[in-house]
């Protein structure tokens, strides 16, 4: 009996399980829990360094927007021949003053296009050396007109243009006589195509009809044009070489261009 107790025991024995140690050989499977911690905190140090990065560059280009590096060095202006330079200057942003980053190119246009004179602006900036060129076309003047007692100007698309203060002397003719608008605008497309040269030399353009203008130069010379379209570009050469040839001789006249030739009387002082 006690021999069959032993063998039953020791069955027993063998078949028990070690719990503690299968808990010990297991053991390693719980580690990796402090390993994902590490990953985590790593990426929220790494997350603080970011923004910390971030509010350092924002820092540094504020201050740097707002110093003396920020501010516009040189302001060049072109395409002004009848406009005065510092006329146009009083309207742009400020060399030394202004910033050169926070201007866009709308706060150098659009003061200039409020000037009727100014037909475009085109600028360019040059981030390198803080430097603003501005381009500016201007309308070209065609005639001075009378209107309610005031000189304006009449430009080559027809416009009605102020005589306004700091404008050059401008050179062309004043246009009078019998003229609707219709008529004017057919005066204004073909003396457009004629040469600055040749307009002026002329101080007044007289429309009796358009059939028949007459053109009075500065230099005394009338010129009897008839219908506008006699008036051409190789005849203005033509009218401009008679004008110098009669002056260096002393004389004034009539230079009449009606004809297939253009024909010269002298006007005789009496």
């Amino acid at each position: 009996m006690k021999i069959k107790g032993e063998r039953s025991n020791n069955i027993y024995r063998k078949n028990v399980i070690d719990f503690s140690k299968r808990k010990r050989d297991l053991s390693h499977i719980q580690r990796p829990k402090k390993l994902s911690s590490r990953k985590f905190q790593f990426r929220i140090d790494k997350g603080i360094y970011f923004v910390l990065l971030i509010l350092l560059l924002s820092s540094s280009v504020y201050i740097f927007l707002n110093s003396q590096y920020a501010l516009l060095q040189n302001l060049f202006l072109t395409g002004n021949f009848l406009l005065d330079e510092q006329e146009i200057l009083l309207k742009l942003p400020k060399e030394g003053q202004a910033n050169f980053f926070k201007t866009s190119k709308k706060d150098y246009i659009q003061p200039l296009l409020e000037n009727p004179w100014i037909k475009e602006v085109n600028v360019n900036k040059d981030y390198f050396s803080r430097a603003v060129q501005v381009e500016i076309t201007e309308r070209r003047p065609l005639f001075r007109t009378i209107e309610n007692s005031k000189v304006s100007i009449i430009d080559d698309e027809g416009y009605l243009l102020p005589n306004l203060p700091g404008l050059f002397t401008v050179n062309v003719p004043f246009i009078i006589g019998n003229h609707d608008q219709k008529e004017l605008n057919y005066l204004v497309s073909h003396v457009k195509e004629l040469p600055d040269h040749f307009l002026y030399l002329l101080s007044e353009i007289n429309i009796e009809n358009l059939n028949s203008v007459y053109l009075y130069t500065v230099d005394g010379f009338i010129i009897r044009v008839g219908v506008i379209s006699n008036l051409t570009n190789q005849r203005t050469e033509e009218i401009i070489k008679i004008i110098n040839l009669q002056k260096d001789i002393g004389k004034r006249g009539i230079i009449d261009i009606r004809g297939q030739n253009i024909i010269f009387e002298e006007i005789l002082e009496g």
